[in-house]
């Protein structure tokens, strides 16, 4: 039953069997009797499939090219939580080369979404796959506090003064991976676009002891000359999130 009063029973109910991956752009069949969708995977790119509701059937439409790369050599991800300077405890999803171990540790690439109300999410990216299959670099995607999917909470831990609060998540994963005996310490580099720059320059000012490289590209460094140089319509949007430099 859905919805204690909606009047809609579906008989004997179903789970629908999918690969692992991300579903996104839903959408029934004129006939009501199929819904279409597309499936996104760490380990292949986005495809069209649909699925028969009665009997459950799944047909895969599309097949997506990979450019003549062998898709058995691609990585998947592992979903970490690890715990930050308050206790909470920051997710995130980390590729690893498969020839990282304790006598071969792999050096680290943490790459921090942008927003800052976004979410990393394990879409197939083939930068990412370059970084671990061929150069031998482990590669993390963190959701910091202030990332969505997580409740109205966690998304509003780091606004306004509480902005450092998701540097330090960061301080804390460098913490986490000097604890792997996989990774390496001493080789880690952040990256990261737009808000994700600046997360790039704040953890490079705040953690240089333990970083080794940073990418910035377009990031905030001046939340001053940002809030005033920003479209106005932006302005009182992005002051609920850095704080009101007036």
């Amino acid at each position: 039953v859905v919805g204690k009063n909606s009047g809609f029973i579906r008989p004997n109910p179903q789970e629908i069997k999918l690969p692992l991956g991300i579903v996104s752009s839903l959408e029934f069949s004129p006939d009501s009797k199929h819904l279409g969708f597309t499936l996104a995977r760490p380990d292949a790119p986005a495809d069209a499939y649909s699925v028969e509701l009665e009997s459950g059937k799944l047909t895969h439409w599309t097949y997506s090219e990979v450019g003549g790369l062998n898709p058995a050599s691609f990585v998947t991800p592992t979903r970490i939580r690890y715990k930050s300077f308050d206790g909470r405890e920051i997710p995130a999803h980390i590729y690893k080369p498969r020839s990282a171990s304790e006598p071969n540790r792999a050096p680290v690439l943490i790459n921090i979404h942008g927003g800052p109300e976004s979410q990393a999410q394990p879409y197939f990216t083939g930068s990412t796959q370059f970084y671990v299959n061929e150069l031998g670099i482990a590669v993390i995607y963190p959701n910091v506090r202030g990332s969505s999917g997580y409740g109205k909470t966690y998304l509003k831990l780091d606004n306004a003064e509480r902005r450092e609060d998701s540097v330090q998540d960061i301080g804390a994963l460098l913490d986490w991976i000097a604890q792997q005996p996989d990774l390496d310490k001493n080789r880690v580099a952040v990256s990261g676009g737009s808000y994700g720059g600046y997360m790039v320059l704040a953890s490079l000012v705040n953690f240089p002891d333990k970083i080794k490289a940073g990418v910035d590209n377009v990031g905030i460094s001046n939340f001053n000359t940002f809030l005033e140089k920003t479209s106005a319509y932006r302005q009182d949007l992005r002051r609920v999130e850095y704080g009101d430099e007036r």
